[in-house]
């Protein structure tokens, strides 16, 4: 006979003692379940990702409130420059470090803007080193490469080209848009990408939605008449997916009342659940 083990039936664990309701299984079972187990755990990590695709883990602990939401829109999209160890590099071939100097033609923007970027992110959100002038993100917030089970579900998956994409194709006068919802990430549902109050919530009946009139609260809206403004403005942000356009996001409702619609974040920009299913049936909420 080969080894065997005492295992409760509801938690699965060993035990050293038989009890009520306890069996016993095999080396072998215990093997498989162990397996199981394992690749559970690695599901949390391995999350879904687009073949090729290059992407970076934010932590949605920190919701970036200290900054401007057009900040926030430059800070995501610098962080796509980041190279393993959270260096700010030009491009992955060349290695070459970006500066403080490079900022406003990486950015698009003036040296003024520029500067005024600076200083809303500079030491906490990137620090800058003193000799050598290197940029580095806070690897507290930004990290590149696997996450370890027990703190990736904190962190959403922004992919590099989506957002600069988007970045681009905004022109700047909208980067405050993009910023109201990059500032929600903490509210982003993580299998639906949809704005709602559970975000760890896999079961869609059990999702509970923010509305458009919930989402304009939050950022200072108080006009109920902002809400067709905001509608008509998300509704034209759009960039380019593989030579098509997709729009950022999608406001979806029934009947007239466009405050009660509910918001969805294309899984082009950022996506970190674990079906592919799911992102494939979101992707169709967004083509032309």
């Amino acid at each position: 006979m080969g080894e065997y083990a005492i295992v409760d039936t509801e938690t699965g664990e060993e035990v050293g003692e038989i009890n009520s309701g306890d069996v016993i299984i095999s080396a072998h079972e215990r093997q498989r379940r162990a397996r199981m187990k394992k690749e559970r755990e690695e599901h949390e990590i391995n999350r879904y990702r687009g073949k090729g695709e290059r992407y970076i883990f934010v932590n949605t602990t920190f919701d970036f409130s200290d900054l401007s939401p057009s900040t926030v829109t430059k800070l995501i999209y610098l962080s796509t420059y980041a190279d393993y160890d959270n260096l700010l590099i030009l491009n992955a071939k060349s290695k070459k470090e970006i500066k403080r100097s490079d900022l406003p033609k990486i950015l698009g923007v003036s040296k003024r803007t520029s500067e005024r970027f600076w200083n809303s992110v500079k030491a906490y959100y990137i620090r800058e080193d003193e000799e050598t002038g290197k940029l580095w993100l806070n690897d507290e917030i930004f990290k590149r490469g696997k996450l370890k089970s027990k703190t990736a579900i904190d962190y959403q998956q922004f992919y590099f080209n989506g957002v600069r994409s988007l970045y681009k194709s905004a022109n700047g006068k909208n980067h405050n848009y993009l910023g109201y919802l990059f500032q929600l990430i903490p509210f982003i549902n993580r299998e639906w990408n949809v704005v709602c109050e559970n975000p760890f919530e896999a079961d869609l009946d059990n999702v509970q939605l923010v509305t458009m009139k919930d989402f304009c609260a939050y950022i200072g809206y108080k006009d109920t008449s902002s809400i067709s403004k905001l509608k008509k403005i998300y509704d034209a942000l759009e960039f380019d997916v593989n030579g098509k356009k997709q729009r950022f996001c999608a406001l979806t409702y029934t009947g007239l009342d466009s405050g009660t619609a509910r918001i969805c974040i294309n899984p082009e920009v950022f996506y970190v659940g674990s079906n592919k299913g799911r992102v494939d049936v979101l992707k169709l909420f967004f083509k032309e």
